[in-house]
């Protein structure tokens, strides 16, 4: 029972570490579409400099947001979907039932 169970897990990690490494070889693959010399005129659009070597690190950076975005408005949503109500902008930290945590500002203080 125990060498079925490593085998089961032993092919699931296996499996995983050859869909990232498909995945790594497929976005190597890919001619970038952000070059070098879009991020020098972007530098001058907004008044920001970098080096040679600043930009050479962060065009892979560039590229991967890229298709991340071209994914993502590949999503379609009609108009019968709704929009989100409220936005949460901390972690919620506490369960229902739970008493409520104190607040660090001590009362009649400011941050």
């Amino acid at each position: 029972m125990r060498k079925m169970r490593w085998l089961f897990m032993f092919s699931l990690v296996f499996m995983g570490l050859s869909q990232q490494i498909a995945l790594a070889q497929q976005e190597e693959r890919e001619e970038p579409v952000i070059k070098a010399e879009m991020v020098k005129q972007a530098e001058k659009l907004i008044g920001l400099e970098f080096t040679d070597a600043e930009i050479d690190s962060m065009l892979d950076g560039l590229n991967r947001n890229l298709r991340s975005y071209q994914a993502l408005r590949k999503v379609s949503l009609d108009n019968s979907v709704p929009p989100r109500a409220a936005v949460q902008s901390h972690p919620q930290r506490q369960k229902a039932g739970d008493p409520p945590e104190a607040h660090p500002v001590v009362e009649g203080q400011r941050a």
